[in-house]
């Protein structure tokens, strides 16, 4: 919601067969425009928020997670400030494990890093090679947490290509 030149992001649910909760607050209100990249839950009710803060031409990418009988987590920024676009793709598992690719979480490239319950946010683990330049990542997790990323890459003098990588549910 962006109201008097203040951004917030609420969450609404809706048990099947239900009505719709009242709004709960999942960040502040800020002074920064808020760009949504992604929403992810699953079966048991864990959740996960992906969202870029944006100000003046830099964007911060930015997530919280929810467990299925809890409050969201304070907001984590996943990236530095940046001129270029933030973008990123989030999935959680089974078991809440919640799994994010970005272009430019730590420099350039494509970028993964997971969130545990139990351990918080890893640090970011390149997953495109070195001088690639990628486009368009896809994630999808299965429910014991494999995550397997694809996206488009152009490495210098080569045309265009897909490029598909897999992790182990222990990680990126």
């Amino acid at each position: 919601e962006r109201r008097r030149g203040t951004s917030s992001l609420y969450e609404v649910v809706r048990e099947p067969g239900g009505r719709w909760t009242a709004p709960t607050a999942i960040t502040t209100a800020s002074p920064f425009s808020i760009t949504i990249s992604g929403l992810a839950a699953n079966a048991r009710g864990n959740a996960s928020v992906l969202w870029a803060y944006g100000a003046e031409r830099h964007q911060v990418l930015v997530a919280s997670t929810r467990p299925a009988t809890g409050n969201w987590s304070a907001e984590q920024a996943l990236s530095r400030a940046s001129a270029a676009l933030a973008f990123g793709r989030i999935a959680t598992d089974a078991r809440g494990v919640t799994t994010v690719v970005g272009r430019g979480l730590d420099g350039p490239g494509l970028w993964a890093l997971r969130h545990t319950p139990s351990d918080g946010w890893s640090g970011p683990a390149r997953i495109s090679p070195p001088g690639a330049r990628t486009d368009a990542p896809t994630l999808a997790l299965s429910s014991d947490g494999r995550a397997e990323v694809v996206a488009l890459l152009t490495q210098a003098g080569a045309p265009p290509g897909l490029s598909s990588r897999g992790a182990h549910p222990r990680g990126p």
